[in-house]
């Protein structure tokens, strides 16, 4: 076990000491006529001492031995109870110095009528107790503190890696239809191939560059789209329009990393594109808070391997963040629209 916080804890006992023998004195002060502040300011700053003293001494062998060895528990609580009955017989023994006589101290100054060691024997055993469970009081609590800080690290770990994992399917996915677009484009030996290459090695490098983030900005996830585009318009040609109405101050809003391309992606993945069927996606913010990709329906006739994975894992993405409603899927017949959730971090 962690050692008690020593800024904490000594407030705690400064205050506790302060003001259990201030009540003390309070009270018995009602039921006397005369009293002197002198004499009492005395008791008050002896008994002050003795339960700060015993306060830390307490805690000495409890940190010691109770919380960290379990088989000295018992020796513990003996030297615990013999080490505070020592202080309280020897501020006792000064009480009565200090006061001039051979009465007890704390009787001759609080009480009406003179009361037996044995009351204050009781009364010191009454502190020492209640110190102890203070302290014990004050650990449990900080002892749930640190689980529960340590079950949020762990929470906060897992959905971390969680986020990790998903991010990094997209990559592998993006790349296999990369390369199985340029590989196509080598063995029909098209012109456009080195440029393709060119804007490959740009994406992956924007990749790279993102690999870390969770989130980013609209702003930034336009950009590399642009240059994930620009390889669609060298595979696809005029089969494939893209039209962009983004507002200004939407701009600065945040989304998950690569969201953009996993639906340009999906829109391509689930439709017919044909000279016959062009496939028109639109790419709008309105409100700001929501982007919108829309594009004309024209499913294909069977359904590819892995079908639904880039919305699943957008889906995932956006829960990992908080957001338990991060995405909306709608669909009339003819179009095909998901809105994600911009938000503002």
């Amino acid at each position: 076990m962690k050692k008690l916080s020593k800024s904490s804890d000594l407030y705690v006992a400064i205050l506790f000491s302060a003001i259990v023998p201030l009540l003390n004195i309070m009270n018995n002060i009602e039921r006397r006529d005369n009293f002197h502040w002198q004499k009492i300011l005395v008791i008050w700053f002896l008994t002050f001492a003795f339960l700060l003293i015993s306060w830390y001494t307490s805690a000495y062998f409890t940190q010691r031995y109770i919380y960290r060895k379990e088989n000295k528990r018992l020796v513990a609580f003996g030297l615990i109870i013999g080490s505070n009955l020592l202080l309280l017989f020897g501020f006792t023994i000064l009480g009565r110095c200090l006061s001039g006589n051979y009465d007890s101290f704390y009787v001759t100054i609080l009480d009406r009528e003179k009361t037996s060691y044995f009351l204050i024997f009781w009364r010191g055993l009454f502190g020492i107790a209640l110190i102890n469970l203070v302290q014990y009081a004050l650990y449990r609590n900080r002892v749930a503190q640190e689980v529960a800080m340590q079950n949020e690290q762990l929470k906060t770990e897992n959905i971390l890696s969680r986020f990790e994992l998903l991010r990094q399917q997209v990559n592998p996915h993006f790349l296999f239809n990369a390369l199985s677009t340029l590989r196509s484009m080598i063995h029909q030996k098209d012109p456009n191939s080195e440029e393709y290459v060119m804007k490959l090695s740009e994406v992956l490098r924007q990749i790279l560059q993102k690999k870390d983030k969770n989130v980013v900005t609209l702003s930034e996830e336009l950009e590399f789209a642009s240059s994930y585009i620009y390889m669609l318009s060298i595979r696809f040609e005029h089969l494939l329009d893209i039209e962009f109405e983004i507002q200004e101050d939407a701009k600065m809003l945040y989304l998950p990393t690569f969201s953009l391309q996993i639906l340009i992606e999906n829109c391509i993945k689930h439709n017919v594109i044909s000279q016959s069927k062009p496939l028109h996606i639109r790419i709008f913010t309105a409100p700001k808070d929501r982007l919108t990709v829309q594009n004309n329906l024209q499913p294909k006739q069977t359904k590819e391997e892995n079908s639904g994975f880039g919305l699943s894992n957008l889906q995932n993405r956006y829960a990992l963040l908080g957001e338990k409603e991060g995405i909306g899927i709608h669909s009339d017949g003819n179009k095909f629209c998901v809105t994600l959730k911009l938000m503002d971090l």
